[in-house]
């Protein structure tokens, strides 16, 4: 009796880790760049009231034209040539899959170095029920207009 329990207890908990590993195994690590303009807010193309906004390319884990919208969060006088933004960005790939995201971010205005931390919050197509975070290191090039970032994390879809 007690190794027919062993037993059951023992195939239960291989059921449960099969479940749990197949309900994780749509996650996957995501790592790459961007690049791209940053533009003014009266070029952006949106209603929404914006500090400005991006538009440019995302390759690696994540391929495909980027467009962002971002406001000023915040601005700490003691910080002075720092500055904190939030966003929304669009990727869309070649096939017309959107996939959508959240920002907030931190630019040293001095430096042009940027900080980010994006979580996906769903899209279309291959990114329809999209989750998961990454995190962004980059630059602002204000004199010439332009942004560079690296980044990393994971992209999950059920």
């Amino acid at each position: 009796m007690i190794r027919y329990i062993v037993l059951t207890v023992i195939f239960s908990a291989g059921l449960l880790s099969l479940g749990i590993s197949d309900a994780y195994s749509k996650c996957k690590p995501v790592v790459g760049q961007s690049f791209g303009d940053i533009l003014p807010s009266a070029t952006c193309g949106s209603n929404l009231p914006s500090g400005g906004c991006l538009t440019g390319r995302s390759i690696g884990g994540i391929q495909g034209a980027l467009e962002t919208t971002f406001n000023f969060a915040a601005f700490d006088p003691v910080l002075a040539d720092v500055i904190f933004v939030t966003g929304e960005t669009l990727i869309t790939n070649r096939k017309g899959d959107e996939l959508y995201i959240i920002e907030s971010s931190s630019v040293d205005t001095a430096t042009g170095k940027t900080a980010n931390l994006i979580t996906f919050v769903g899209g279309t197509g291959v990114f329809d029920g999209a989750s998961g975070q990454a995190v962004l290191d980059g630059t602002a090039d204000f004199d010439n207009n332009t942004f560079s970032t690296r980044y990393r994390g994971e992209l999950c879809t059920p």
